[in-house]
């Protein structure tokens, strides 16, 4: 007696594709200001996904790197990688008064007290205040 058996054998040495995709856009300048979530998209055309990474949050200020790692069925392994930057602090604006002792800044009204603050510093004049009580001129 003899037998004959049919064997389809698929081979998949191919990996999957992975994409990192933050929910949502980024904002002022390319930078996150607050968390942000991470999905990652995993595809296989050859034997299908075995594992996929779940989404992952970033909060931590600096530029933080999200790495997803996908398997196959097959064992092929795909991982990507996404640069996220983050700023989370509000911004700190620290002044410094240089100069001679005793010289006195005043804010004017209509004027920026820091462009004031660069003006005194170079050596230059403070601008000169708005007159508000003009002159009334009679005539006879």
């Amino acid at each position: 007696n003899t037998a004959t058996v049919a064997v389809t054998v698929s081979v998949d040495r191919t990996g999957p594709t992975v994409v990192l995709t933050p929910a949502r856009a980024a904002d002022a300048d390319g930078w996150y200001q607050s968390a942000v979530t991470i999905h990652a998209t995993c595809i296989d055309s050859g034997s299908g996904i075995a594992t996929c990474p779940g989404d992952q949050t970033v909060t931590a200020d600096g530029n933080r790197t999200v790495t997803a790692t996908a398997v196959d069925r097959a064992s092929n392994t795909a991982t990507a990688t996404l640069t996220i930057r983050m700023d989370r602090s509000p911004p700190v604006i620290v002044a410094t008064a240089a100069g001679t002792a005793g010289t006195q800044l005043v804010h004017r009204a209509g004027h920026h007290p820091l462009h004031l603050h660069r003006q005194r510093l170079r050596g230059g004049r403070l601008p000169r205040r708005p007159n508000r009580h003009r002159r009334r001129h009679h005539h006879s």
